[in-house]
């Protein structure tokens, strides 16, 4: 499934993972992460269940090269599923930029799983999204200004991970408060993912955001900034961790409109 460069060895790493979701905003999070420790892309993947799709270098760094180069970026390809790494912070991440083939998805979670389970990754993060009138108390949130993000999982990574229990910037999610009915909103492949991972043992925690589709740079940065109390991977200063824009933001909504078309 996945083409791995170098045969790396990512046993004790922390796994990110995104899936496309509501605004995007797992993958658009992550995209802010790569670029901000010029991460080395150090897998790519094809499954007959992820939609294919190529498109230019969107980082701004060749992360190709050995060291750091900003140079001959826009000659590198991204494709739908690769992963990125840094061996320094032993971080990866699994950057999904399309969606799965609903016929093919249980086929698609079995494979993914299979390969998780071989790299004995020290802890499994999936980042996803939900709509926010989902939420019965949106409004109690937005006028308290929350940017609170729900998770659930493995509870021994829970326990072990001190944001989760100190932070005001995450909440637990129990199923059993809403009958299950705000975390079977979450579209996509986080939930069955997440729920493979559980049956196989694996220490994986379900984060995700409620939001809603639209521009949603700032509701990204907020979010890597969340999720950095996790990883703890981003240099922190007194304004907050310091985080590189992608060169491809500038044109999220395509490349400017030539001025000979009028």
């Amino acid at each position: 499934m996945f083409d791995v460069i170098n045969d790396l060895d990512f046993s004790g790493y922390t796994l990110l993972v995104t899936c496309v979701s509501v605004g995007n905003i797992s993958v658009m999070s992550a995209d802010l992460l790569i670029r901000s420790l010029k991460m080395k892309k150090s897998a790519t993947c094809w499954h007959p269940a992820c939609t294919p799709i190529t498109g230019v270098n969107p980082f701004g760094h060749n992360y190709q090269a050995e060291r750091y180069s900003p140079k001959n970026y826009l000659t590198l390809l991204n494709t739908a599923l690769e992963i990125f790494h840094d061996p320094i912070k032993k971080i990866a991440v699994l950057q999904m930029r399309s969606p799965i083939t609903k016929v093919l998805k249980t086929e698609f979670i079995s494979d993914l799983v299979f390969f998780i389970r071989r790299q004995s990754f020290s802890k499994i993060f999936i980042l996803s999204s939900c709509y926010s009138y989902k939420l019965a108390y949106l409004c109690d949130g937005v006028y308290n200004r929350t940017t609170a993000m729900r998770y659930t999982g493995n509870q021994k990574v829970i326990r072990l991970t001190k944001a989760f229990q100190e932070s005001p910037n995450w909440q637990p999610y129990n199923a059993n408060d809403d009958d299950s009915s705000l975390i079977n909103s979450i579209p996509g492949c986080a939930k069955a993912l997440y729920e493979k991972c559980l049956e196989k043992k694996l220490p994986v925690v379900l984060i995700f955001k409620y939001c809603t589709d639209g521009d949603n740079k700032d509701e990204a940065l907020v979010t890597l900034q969340i999720v950095n109390e996790l990883i703890n991977v981003l240099n922190v200063k007194s304004d907050g961790p310091e985080i590189l824009i992608p060169k491809s933001w500038k044109c999220l909504y395509g490349n400017v409109h030539p001025d000979n078309i009028y």
